[in-house]
């Protein structure tokens, strides 16, 4: 686990001298994304790494995203005598993923709030669906109340016209009698 060499690079993303770098602990300079060194136990279990993301802080005390690949150098009976590990900056990428990623939990919340909205809409919908079928019925009901008023109207006028002539009818005969 101690760093053995180091290339220019490195020394240059670390902003450190290569003896301070040199027998250093790789656990101490590498870390995941909690801050742990669970790429560590993926190293020491699958004997190597294939793109794994770490983050290296800087000499501003920021963290850049690195993927790291880590290949193992085997000495004598094909036992693991060190890595070789090769780290690529990988900042844009991790920058990108996390903007979409803020970008989809917008979307996600924009997607909730229009649900929302849209049960709101369909609630009043039905709301109003229920309103018109009660006006259309009540406009239905006195519809059919002033054609009762217009019978009874009518009945009243032929009785007012049968009325008037029976009255003078029977007025002349009781005159005549």
């Amino acid at each position: 686990g101690e760093l053995q060499r180091i290339n220019q690079a490195a020394l240059n993303l670390f902003a450190k001298d290569e003896k301070t770098l040199l027998g250093q602990d790789i656990i101490e300079l590498f870390q995941d994304k909690t801050g742990g060194n669970h790429w560590y136990e993926l190293l020491r279990k699958n004997q190597g790494l294939e793109a794994e993301d770490v983050f290296v802080p800087n000499q501003e005390g920021e963290l850049l995203a690195m993927s790291m690949s880590a290949s193992p150098l085997y000495a004598e009976h094909s036992q693991i005598d060190g890595y070789i590990i090769i780290c690529q900056d990988n900042s844009r990428r991790i920058r990108a993923e996390y903007e979409m990623e803020k970008a989809f939990d917008k979307a996600f919340a924009l997607n909730a709030e229009l649900r929302e909205v849209n049960e709101s809409v369909e609630k009043k919908n039905l709301e109003l669906d229920e309103a018109y079928q009660k006006l259309k019925a009540s406009q239905s009901q006195i519809l059919q109340q002033e054609k009762m008023a217009s019978i009874g109207q009518l009945a009243a006028g032929v009785a007012h016209e049968i009325n008037n002539p029976m009255g003078f009818i029977t007025s002349n005969l009781q005159t005549l009698g």
